[in-house]
């Protein structure tokens, strides 16, 4: 036996006391977001469970002060295709926002008051925008609509221009009235000053140092701002782009079926003298062509990503001579699935160069392209997950992660080449000498911590049983004061798979080394269904204190990423550690579907989606099992939203799972056709078949029509507020196993929607599931 053998605990896996806890994983929890920048100040997405889920502006000036822009009363979210992403953009210091709560866009200035300038629609949340870019020349607002106050069965997509010179009485409103606050005092979250509030009357003077001119509060009047249609006609739009000099326009269109990773064309068209658009071609994609990120590098030549050559590789289009050339091809991913608005994944940092991520085998790296002379040169970092890539300046903005680093807002110096943190998602201390530093993750300005363990009783949880009613919950804020989590934090597909239950810190129990308790994942090629592989990161049990007996092999819990059009990260993620330091294995798995590895990879699910990732899965478990790596009977599943679906076929079709957990899975795929929002409602006509006219495959596919075969436990969480897979799809699946007396649990949650983003709603489901699966394994629960 090895000296550090010596010095550990043997007990039985999944009863080991871990510090990385449910109330760890929540404590002082902050996500990453839609980086933005302005000249020198870097502007980004905060979203915070313990402020129930509510997403937040904030900036880091050129100074280095951090502070909040959007007051307390405010949600910073956009529900275009319900997913929203792009909601706010910045100009020369003045925020343009959509609110969560009635998805107007408002105009806001430093210190300043938000005001309205978008119309009031007939409907609530009826006009609804994302992608928004500044028009400067034409001081106008170009963005996404998304209208649904048409009355057609659909909402109608369009791309638009808001005036932001003729909105002095758009909805604008005298401090404190109409739900208004006055300005608002923003605090350093970093020990800077605090921001000079500016009073609601006193503003920049219009057209100074190319600001627009400023929304004027006077008594609340509601006008229609002048607002012209650029372009209609298609399904969906994005990523509108204008040329250096104002005079073109590029943007992205698709039609159903398609989703934008399916095929999408690019567009360009040329402003007239009175701001409309004039000559619009197409001049790449198509239904077969997925085009990502369209940019600028000068009035003559754009750039954009295609996966033409089967890879989202980078080309440029030069408009002298009409012709496209790539930039650098390679077997890499330049692009992402645009479930959201807003990525990007390059950018210039002169005229001669980019910097860029690209995508090998799920892991990121950067890498600096010269485009005269298309030589490649790879910018070595420790991370491995990167996201929303900008220029600010003199430096590269990016939210990084590594399997070792929870995300950070990241800059690296163009000049130096050094990376430098500014802000963590949460304590990055996980050094291997020491105590664990929890003074260097500061509260979010204005939050009060809460006792979680008040909030939420667990004895509500009731012991296994052969049939029990759903659970239903009610979070202690207010539902009219804070919105549902937004459509999208988990949803059919999340890049990168950062749910906010696994990108956060705390202060765990004193003492602890966490370095020592954190599970590598190791990337894994295993064989699979049609002589294919597929692949995976697979985590080992990890605890410093513990080790499992020798003749035992440890539980394995199989997880997937929604989508299904996404991929698992490399990223470190405190949920994985929840389950790997008690002593559970876990693998990640990229299912054929996924992206990072090639479009022809990506297509391995179309027409089979609900067979190709459940064998994948299932193939996963069986592989590790096969090489002593985990209990073949004590095998369990877990998926969330589309792979929700993979977990209950697999549960259903397979027996090969002890237990499984679905969160907001989808069970009934005819009802997903029926009953969801426009964005997908077309989805499954390639990843299963066009509907209704072969109503029989989905009929085939779908679980809750074959819960007869289901005999292993299951339990369900769902968020009673979810517009993409309704609760009655949960319910139905519920109602139907305990019918049968198979041993089924549930827990509804008033106030979530389609991913959780409150911290006691990820406190109690992750602890529900921990202790449903100690239940059905048979074990006592350390802690």
């Amino acid at each position: 036996m090895s000296s550090e053998q010596i010095t550990k605990t043997i007990a039985p896996y999944g009863t080991w006391r871990s510090p990385i806890t449910a109330d760890f994983i929540v404590s002082d929890t902050i996500g990453f977001d839609m980086i933005t920048v302005d000249g020198d100040d870097i502007y980004w997405i905060e979203t915070r469970p313990k402020e129930a889920g509510r997403h937040v502006i904030v900036k880091r000036s050129s100074d280095g002060c951090i502070r909040d822009i959007t007051p307390p009363d405010f949600y910073v979210s956009s529900k275009v295709h319900e997913y929203g992403g792009g909601a706010y953009v910045v100009k020369n210091g003045i925020i343009y926002f959509c609110n969560y709560k009635d998805q107007r866009i408002y105009q806001q200035e430093a210190g300043g008051v938000p005001v309205p300038i978008s119309p009031v629609p007939s409907a609530p949340s009826g006009l609804r925008y994302a992608d928004m870019m500044v028009d400067l020349p034409r001081q106008r607002l170009i963005t996404v609509l998304e209208d649904h106050t048409t009355g057609s069965k659909e909402p109608v997509n369009s791309l638009v221009s808001i005036s932001l010179v003729e909105t002095a009485n758009i909805g604008s409103v005298s401090p404190g009235s109409a739900g208004i606050l006055p300005a608002v005092e923003t605090k350093s979250s970093v020990g800077c000053e605090a921001a000079e509030p500016r009073s609601s009357g006193e503003r920049a003077a219009p057209g100074s140092a190319g600001i627009l001119p400023a929304v004027e509060t006077k008594s609340f009047v509601e006008s229609a701002a002048p607002r012209t249609c650029l372009a209609a006609g298609h399904d969906f739009y994005s990523s509108p782009r204008l040329s250096p000099d104002g005079s073109k326009l590029a943007w992205l269109s698709w039609d159903h079926p398609n989703m934008p990773w399916d095929g999408t064309q690019l567009n360009v068209g040329d402003f007239t003298a009175d701001g409309t658009l004039m000559n619009t071609r197409v001049i790449a994609g198509g239904s077969e062509e997925s085009i990502f990120q369209p940019e600028w590098i000068d009035d003559h030549h754009l750039l954009f990503v295609s996966d033409r050559t089967d890879w989202w590789n980078i080309y440029r289009y030069n408009f002298d001579d009409i012709t496209t050339e790539p930039i650098c091809p390679m077997q890499a991913e330049f692009g992402l699935p645009q479930w959201q608005f807003g990525f990007s994944t390059y950018t210039l940092d002169s005229s001669e160069n980019i910097v860029c991520a690209f995508n090998k085998n799920a892991f990121w790296k950067l890498a600096r392209i010269n485009l005269k002379d298309k030589s490649f040169t790879e910018i070595k970092s420790e991370y491995t997950d990167i996201y929303c890539l900008k220029r600010a300046g003199n430096k590269i903005v990016f939210r990084g992660a590594s399997p070792q680093k929870l995300p950070a807002i990241v800059s690296m110096d163009l000049k130096t080449g050094v990376f430098t943190e500014i802000k963590e998602s949460g304590s990055n201390n996980f050094g291997s000498t020491g105590s664990f530093d929890a003074g260097r993750m500061p509260a979010p300005p204005g939050s009060t911590p809460k006792d979680l363990g008040s909030i939420m009783d667990l004895s509500v949880v009731q012991p296994l049983a052969a049939s029990h009613e759903a659970i239903r919950i009610r979070s202690t804020v207010g539902a009219d004061d804070n919105p549902p989590a937004e459509q999208g934090s988990n949803y059919i597909g999340k890049p990168c798979e950062y749910d906010t239950s696994g990108s956060v810190g705390g202060s765990p129990a004193s003492g602890y080394i966490l370095a020592d308790m954190i599970s590598t994942p190791e990337p894994i090629e295993f064989p699979t269904t049609n002589g294919l592989m597929a692949y995976a990161f697979y985590y080992p049990p990890c605890n410093k204190n513990y080790i499992g007996p020798a003749k035992e092999k440890p539980p394995l819990l199989v997880r997937s990423h929604g989508g299904p059009t996404s991929t698992m990260s490399s990223a470190l993620n405190l949920t994985i550690q929840f389950w790997t330091s008690r002593g559970f294995a876990v693998v990640d798995v990229n299912y054929g579907g996924s992206t990072s590895y090639g479009r022809q990879y990506r297509q391995r699910l179309y027409g089979q989606w609900g067979i190709v990732d459940m064998d994948d899965c299932t193939n996963a478990a069986l592989y590790l099992a096969s090489n002593g790596l985990a209990d073949p009977k004590r095998l369990l599943i877990s998926g969330r939203s589309a792979s929700g679906l993979t977990t209950l076929c697999a549960l259903t079709f397979k027996d090969v799972f002890a237990a499984g957990a679905s969160y907001f899975g989808i069970s009934d795929l005819t009802a997903l056709c029926e009953d969801t929002h426009k964005f997908e409602s077309r989805m499954q006509d390639r990843l299963v078949a066009p509907y209704p006219q072969e109503q029989e495959v989905y009929h085939a596919r779908s679980p809750l029509y074959h819960v007869e075969l289901i005999s292993s436990p299951v339990i369900f969480f769902q968020g009673l507020e979810d517009k993409v897979v309704p609760p009655n799809q949960t319910q139905a699946m519920v109602d139907a196993m305990k019918n049968r007396g198979v041993p089924v649990e549930c827990l509804m949650f008033e106030g979530e929607g389609h991913g959780f983003r409150k911290a006691e709603t990820i406190k109690k489901a992750l602890e529900s599931e921990f202790n449903f699966y100690a239940r059905v394994l048979g074990f006592t629960p350390a802690n």
